[in-house]
C-alpha cells in the first residue's frame, strides 16, 4: 500500500514539474510571429540607400555570387530591430 501511494506521489509531482517546464518555455519565449518576415520586409529607412548598394556592389564586387549580402550586414549592423524607430543606416 506504501509503495503504490509513493509511485502515485511521485507520478503527480512528474506530471506538475511538466507542466512547470512548459509555462515556463511559454513566458520566457518571445512570439516568432509579431516580428515582420525577414526575408521580404525591408525597412522604410533602407530604400534611399538601395541603389547607392547596388551601385557599390555592382562596381566593386562584379564576381560575388550573394549581392544581398551588404544590404544584410548593414542592417544586422545599425539596428536594434528590424521595426525600431532609430533605425541608423550608412
Amino acid at each position: 500500500m506504501m509503495l503504490k501511494h509513493h509511485i502515485v506521489v511521485h507520478l503527480r509531482l512528474g506530471v506538475i514539474m511538466k507542466i512547470m517546464i512548459f509555462l515556463l518555455l511559454i513566458l520566457f519565449t518571445d512570439n516568432v510571429y509579431s516580428y515582420p518576415d525577414v526575408k521580404t520586409y525591408i525597412p522604410e529607412q533602407a530604400y534611399q540607400y538601395l541603389p547607392v548598394i547596388k551601385k557599390e556592389t555592382d562596381n566593386l564586387f562584379k564576381e560575388f555570387p550573394y549581392p544581398f549580402y551588404f544590404g544584410a550586414l548593414i542592417e544586422h549592423e545599425s539596428c536594434i530591430t528590424l521595426t525600431h524607430k532609430n533605425k541608423i543606416y550608412i
